[in-house]
């Protein structure tokens, strides 16, 4: 979104006092002084923001692409003398780097489209109780990998709520691998609907490793990773949680979040009841 400067209207005075009126002109230049400079400081953050958004994106799609290359010239070049445990390993990795990109790629692309102007919710009445069960029962496998517990706190008779059911699957989605993702092998995952007043509490939490309090406020940002020591696992791209901040956006929607390092974090938003 750009940026546009105030405009100011200078003040009319009919009075003879010159004084005044100078005084009056020379308070609407300063303020007006003053808006400028705030709209370029919020033009340079911007760019900032923009150049970083770059640099990740590049470095997020270089690395893989790299891996990929080689794996691919290696076997070129060594295709008669590979043994064929050898060739098998060498094309598991390439198409396991192929599947990064393409998670990448996808990513990107939702958060263009949910960016655009274009962008329509369709916001209807659905069943939020079986939407989470649905979800649960998807992750189980995963979870059960890492030896992680999901488990999904329904209330009985949870009332329909209304929004973009597709939407709200993939944000719950997003929340749901996230946790996995940061979650120690024999943790847990929670999922909790709770009504609150005319709205469903959506609560997300795990027992995973915690996000530092200076942290909090970047978790959100676009390619922002928790765990840098652990980056080399570039299954996670930092997306997620951008996209799904953007997508309870477009529904008037907020999402908060509690954490404490190596206890556990928990992601909850609020949906609205239909009222009928």
């Amino acid at each position: 979104k750009s940026d546009r400067l105030s405009q100011i209207a200078l003040p009319v005075n009919s009075s003879d006092d010159s004084s005044d009126e100078i005084g009056r002109l020379g308070a609407a230049f300063k303020d007006m002084a003053e808006r400028i400079e705030q709209q370029m400081e919020k033009l340079v953050n911007s760019d900032t923001m923009r150049r970083d958004l770059i640099a990740n994106i590049s470095h997020d799609l270089r690395t893989p692409l790299a891996t990929l290359q080689g794996y691919i010239e290696t076997l070129l070049l060594k295709d008669e003398s590979l043994a064929d445990e050898e060739r098998r390993n060498y094309l598991e990795i390439a198409i396991k780097h192929c599947e990064q990109l393409t998670t990448l790629v996808d990513k990107l692309l939702e958060l263009a489209k949910l960016d655009s102007v274009e962008m329509k919710v369709l916001q209807e009445p659905f069943e939020l109780s079986e939407l989470v069960q649905d979800i649960v029962q998807k992750f189980q496998l995963m979870a059960g990998k890492k030896g992680i517990r999901i488990t999904a706190n329904i209330g009985q008779k949870i009332p329909f709520v209304k929004a973009d059911i597709g939407l709200i699957e993939r944000a719950l989605v997003n929340l749901i691998e996230n946790a996995i993702h940061y979650t120690p092998d024999g943790g847990e995952v929670k999922l909790a609907l709770i009504p609150q007043g005319q709205t469903i509490n959506v609560t997300v939490s795990d027992t995973g490793y915690g996000i530092p309090e200076d942290e909090l406020p970047h978790i959100f940002n676009r390619f922002y990773q928790l765990d840098k020591s652990r980056k080399s696992d570039r299954s996670h791209s930092g997306l997620g949680l951008a996209i799904t901040e953007r997508i309870l956006e477009l529904h008037g929607r907020s999402i908060k979040v509690t954490s404490v390092v190596n206890s556990g974090t928990s992601f909850s938003f609020q949906l609205p009841i239909h009222p009928d």
